[in-house]
């Protein structure tokens, strides 16, 4: 992959920023979002990708090592009039993979991305067929957003 240096990383995977990906991860992460949510338009996904940037919005890609495919994807916003908070959506693991625990990783990265380098506190997402998954791993259903999370420092 070159001289980028991923966020984050475990065992078989990396945390990278889309934007400081190869083109080929976009395309990845666009097909992935595309079978999700059955859209016949990777290419209007792609556009939406290619918004990412440090200024948020941010995309991160979950690349496993090995393969160096992308299975994972999130995209990070600012809630807005509240500096500290933070709207994750597109969260999206590749079929191919469920089951492994890899959500798990992208949402864990992303609550550590928050803390370390936004000064943020809590992430709010929506989510319909995902609830118990959410709340497995600590979220809590609010309104008008139906899961929060505060992600202090430990």
């Amino acid at each position: 992959m070159g001289t980028v240096i991923p966020v984050y990383s475990s065992t078989d995977y990396q945390f990278f920023k889309l934007h400081e990906l190869p083109e080929k991860y976009l395309d990845e992460c666009a097909e992935l979002l595309s079978d999700e949510w059955s859209s016949k338009n990777p290419a209007g996904r792609r556009r939406i990708l290619q918004s990412s940037s440090n200024d948020l919005p941010i995309h991160f890609a979950l690349v496993e090592i090995t393969s160096r495919e992308a299975h994972g994807h999130i995209k990070l916003c600012r809630c807005l009039n509240n500096e500290y908070t933070f709207y994750a959506e597109s969260v999206c693991v590749a079929k191919k993979v469920r089951g492994r625990g890899l959500g798990r990783i992208i949402m864990s990265f992303t609550e550590r991305y928050i803390r370390e380098h936004l000064a943020g506190n809590r992430i709010c997402l929506q989510t319909l067929d995902a609830q118990g998954f959410y709340e497995n791993i600590g979220y809590k259903k609010c309104t008008p957003v139906q899961f929060t999370k505060l992600v202090l420092a430990t």
